[in-house]
């Protein structure tokens, strides 16, 4: 590979990686690398995946089994980091250190940490570069559970309901404005949809982090300003989760998913995969410090907030302007992975126990599952391929007329003239940044959030540079034989027979 080849592939490399040192680190305080294989969902889905294939066929059905796209995520997730497949290779100058840096999947829910990743890109990127300094709000629909597998088999219904709930808290905050005799305003929304519950259930609902007010315009020749709202009561939240509710049945009704006259369509592969989402329940449980489980018991579900005909409505949590720290952490939870690694442990019966973020009324701290029923219920919850998770609307939308006026603006970046702006287009071409401002590299990602430097030496201290990128996997094994790092590549074991 040479010259602009050999360029993109250390770009890429440098902001997809996982990182292992040919030598030992010395200090506790410097950089260490994780270990994706070593982990206890790594080895779920190397055990029991190939299991899960062939229970998921149905000889009934000759288009059954699991989507493509699921198993897509679950190949790459087992070769995320796998060096067999090909790395690069860091060097420092000073004192010849060497550091490998894997391939990551880049999953999009599989791998805790490639989706923590993205979570933190995310929150980054849209801190910096879309969301105003305003104050914030997060508007949370629930929809009813009835409706769970039709939302995670139609994206189309789905985005439908985004487009709704973004619509009608947005005329909501234009009818404050008026109220409040600022004429009419515009709002601005960034929707993530989130697909799972803190139990790991498919569950698709929205969390939409919401500019607290609108902007004002008097006239073409004044900027956009900005006008606070008052924060929605108790019947604010019931009024709009009613209209949602009305507009979502017209919706389905049309769609003729509740008119038993009309004529429906055969469900496909994808309807019937989500129609088993009941067949696959979690016991809530207590595990001590052992593994032993302690305690299960269910309790009557609380009423949720601005909840009507089953729409449940929450808009509570409010981020003040200035507050920056504040913005990043409501993103990064708006956007958060359903699972992180610290929250697998295994019982003393060999179940899997997935740690709850909080402990509920019961007592209950975790969620235990047989391996299978684990994995079944994560291919749930892995989004069809080419769906987009996170939507904008109003003046944060990419063609608002306000937009560019209003989304932040770095210092000394905001060109007026005709001439200026050609001047940074010009310079803009030549430089050697990436194209997209979300792209954040891996380093640079792992210093601003653990304000830990990836790219320092851990001997000398001098900065690494790298030197080559391998993406034969016969060079690759060749290469980490002579190493002493040479490791068989990660594979799914056999299926297991039934009992």
């Amino acid at each position: 590979m040479a010259g602009t080849g050999v360029a993109k592939a250390l770009s890429r490399a440098a902001r997809n990686a996982v990182v292992y040192p040919l030598y030992q680190l010395s200090s506790a305080n410097r950089y260490r690398p994780r270990s994706p294989q070593g982990t206890l969902l790594h080895r779920i889905v190397r055990e029991h995946f190939a299991t899960l294939r062939e229970v998921s066929i149905d000889p009934d059905q000759p288009d059954s089994g699991l989507p493509a796209f699921v198993v897509k995520e679950f190949e790459a997730f087992v070769g995320c980091g796998d060096l067999s497949q090909g790395f690069i290779r860091l060097h420092c100058d000073c004192c010849g250190c060497d550091r490998l840096l894997g391939f990551s999947c880049k999953c999009r829910t599989l791998c805790p940490s490639c989706s923590a990743r993205r979570m933190h890109q995310t929150a980054t990127f849209l801190a910096a570069h879309v969301i105003p300094d305003v104050p914030l709000r997060q508007w949370v629909l629930a929809p009813p559970f009835a409706m769970v597998g039709l939302l995670g088999a139609r994206h189309d219904v789905l985005s439908h309901m985004s487009r709704i709930f973004n619509t009608v808290v947005l005329r909501w905050y234009r009818a404050q404005a008026r109220n409040a005799g600022a004429g009419d305003g515009r709002g601005g929304a960034v929707t993530f949809i989130q697909r799972f519950s803190s139990s790991l259930l498919l569950y698709p609902h929205l969390h939409v982090v919401v500019l607290d007010g609108v902007y004002t315009r008097p006239n073409a020749e004044q900027p956009p300003s900005w006008i606070a709202a008052a924060p929605p009561s108790e019947a604010d939240m019931c009024e709009v989760a009613e209209e949602v509710a009305r507009r979502m049945a017209a919706l389905l009704q049309r769609f003729g998913f509740i008119d038993a006259a009309s004529e429906q369509d055969e469900p496909t592969a994808l309807d019937r995969w989500y129609a088993d989402l009941q067949r696959e329940p979690a016991e809530l449980a207590a595990v001590d410090g052992a593994g032993d489980v302690v305690m299960a018991r269910r309790l009557p579900r609380a009423p949720s907030t601005g909840e009507v005909h089953g729409f449940s409505v929450h808009a509570r949590t409010r981020v003040s302007q200035g507050d920056r720290a504040g913005r990043e952490r409501l993103l990064r939870y708006a956007a958060r992975p359903p699972l992180a690694d610290a929250q697998l442990s295994e019982t003393a019966d060999g179940r899997i126990a997935v740690k709850l973020q909080k402990p509920r009324a019961a007592g209950q701290t975790h969620v235990v599952f047989e391996p299978l029923r684990l994995l079944r219920r994560l291919a749930w919850l892995i989004p069809p391929a080419k769906r987009h998770q996170i939507r904008f609307a109003g003046v944060l939308a990419p063609n608002a007329r306000w937009r560019a006026e209003i989304v932040p603006v770095p210092a000394g970046a905001c060109p007026t003239t005709p001439a200026e702006q050609s001047r940074a287009l010009e310079a803009q071409r030549h430089t050697n940044k990436p194209r997209n401002a979300a792209a954040i590299s891996w380093a640079q990602l792992l210093r601003r959030t653990y304000d830990i430097d990836a790219m320092l030496c851990e001997r000398c201290g001098a900065t690494l540079r790298p030197i080559a990128v391998i993406l034969d996997p016969k060079v690759a094994g060749h290469i980490l034989e002579h190493l002493g790092l040479s490791s068989p590549p990660r594979r799914f074991a056999r299926a297991r027979a039934p009992p």
